[in-house]
């Protein structure tokens, strides 16, 4: 018999726990980055030969391709505003520098840097207009 809380306790699911992070060798960040360097995107069977080989799952290879195609992108967008802005806009390299310092460790900053979570979802210039100050 249980009493009333117990009850309760009994029939709430149980927290699941939080995954921890892969962590790969030397050796498979060195293909994958090899075979992204070679093809940015994979088909199915590619990807699924290429976790096999790698004694990766499918997902894993799949996930970290869009996270190296997302760095990729980002190191892009923000040399092409350091080309831009170099000499016309000091703040505006400082500026960029602090943006791709504080994603590049994802949300960790959100809670401190309150106004980042308006300034992620913003694309202030397009890539053939650039910073404003050019």
């Amino acid at each position: 018999n249980l009493l009333p809380g117990e009850e309760e306790a009994a029939a709430a699911p149980k927290p699941r726990k939080k995954r921890s992070r892969a962590a790969f060798s030397h050796a498979q960040v060195f293909e994958l980055e090899r075979r992204f360097n070679h093809q940015r995107y994979l088909s199915g069977p590619e990807r699924a030969d290429l976790a096999a080989s790698l004694k990766l799952t499918e997902t894993q290879v799949k996930i970290w391709f869009q996270n190296r195609r997302y760095k990729t992108k980002r190191r892009q967008m923000t040399d092409i505003y350091l080309a831009r802005s170099r000499s016309s806009c000091p703040f505006l390299i400082f500026f960029l520098f602090l943006f791709f310092f504080l994603f590049s460790f994802g949300n960790y900053f959100l809670p401190i840097f309150p106004t980042l979570y308006f300034l992620e979802n913003r694309n202030f210039w397009t890539a053939e207009s650039g910073p404003p100050c050019t």
